[in-house]
C-alpha cells in the first residue's frame, strides 16, 4: 500500500512537471509568432519616451531571436523633431 501511494505521488509530480514544460514551450512558440505586431505597436511609444519626444523613427524590418537574444533592425532611420531639437541645442529643454 505504501508503494502504491508513493507511485501515485510520483505520477502526480511527473504529470505536473511535464504540464509546466508543455505550457512554457507552447508560450514560447506563441511568442515567437506574435512578438512582432506587439513590438511594432509599442515601438513608437518607446522611442518617444526614450528620447523625450525629440526623435521620430522608421525602419524596414525587425527580427528578434528569442533564444539567443540578438535584435536586428534593418534600415533604421532617426530624425529629430526640428523645433524640439533646436530648443535642446540651445540648452533650454534639458536643464
Amino acid at each position: 500500500m505504501a508503494g502504491s501511494r508513493k507511485h501515485n505521488v510520483l505520477r502526480i509530480i511527473h504529470t505536473a512537471v511535464w504540464t509546466i514544460i508543455a505550457v512554457a514551450g507552447g508560450y514560447l512558440v506563441w511568442l515567437s509568432y506574435h512578438y512582432k505586431p506587439a513590438l511594432l505597436h509599442r515601438l513608437p511609444e518607446m522611442v518617444a519616451n526614450g528620447s523625450d519626444s525629440v526623435y521620430h523613427h522608421s525602419f524596414a524590418d525587425i527580427r528578434i531571436n528569442i533564444f539567443k537574444r540578438p535584435i536586428t533592425i534593418t534600415d533604421l532611420k532617426l530624425w529629430p523633431e526640428l523645433e524640439l531639437a533646436s530648443i535642446a541645442l540651445n540648452g533650454k529643454l534639458f536643464r
